[in-house]
């Protein structure tokens, strides 16, 4: 099982992550339990019933994800955090046609950056490939070779963000 590192404020907000995501599932079967009461048959002729045990299906499949990666932290000190890419870190590729991208890993939610920076989300299986990669290792993404020119930790992406943003 690979580690994923991450520091111990990033492990807090994924863990709080974990307690928000069990607790909508909470609330779930909350609502569930009122649907069932209130059309008094065994459920599954309610449409608010069924669409309940989905959510719940997926709410559970997330908390299993989330969990997945709380398991597999890594707790590491800012300064040994741009070692490797982590939840957070900005990656600069680059192709082997000579052209760069320019990646930022998030959780769960993407908001437009504009055109400086693609987010991606830890369960795109990019975000896989590139989670523990160091400055120079190489990753097939799609079709395409590309080298890892740079790794910003969290804290230098947020600048580094900033000033995206402001461009």
């Amino acid at each position: 099982m690979d580690t994923i590192p991450m520091t111990q404020s990033d492990y807090d907000a994924l863990m709080f992550l974990i307690e928000r995501v069990g607790g909508k599932q909470g609330e779930a079967r909350l609502q569930m339990g009122e649907s069932h009461s209130a059309n008094a048959g065994d459920g599954w002729h309610s449409d608010d019933f069924k669409r309940t045990i989905v959510d719940e299906a997926v709410q559970g499949q997330r908390l299993a994800e989330l969990q997945d990666f709380a398991d597999r932290a890594e707790i590491v000190t800012p300064e040994e955090q741009n070692i490797e890419v982590q939840l957070g870190s900005v990656v600069v590729l680059k192709y082997e046609d000579g052209t760069r991208e320019t990646l930022l890993l998030v959780g769960f939610a993407c908001r437009n950056l504009g055109d400086a920076v693609q987010e991606v989300s830890l369960r795109a299986p990019s975000a896989k490939l590139l989670l523990g990669k160091r400055y120079g290792d190489e990753v097939t993404l799609g079709n395409k070779k590309a080298k890892v020119l740079d790794i910003l930790s969290p804290s230098e992406s947020a600048e580094f963000l900033a000033g995206a943003a402001k461009a």
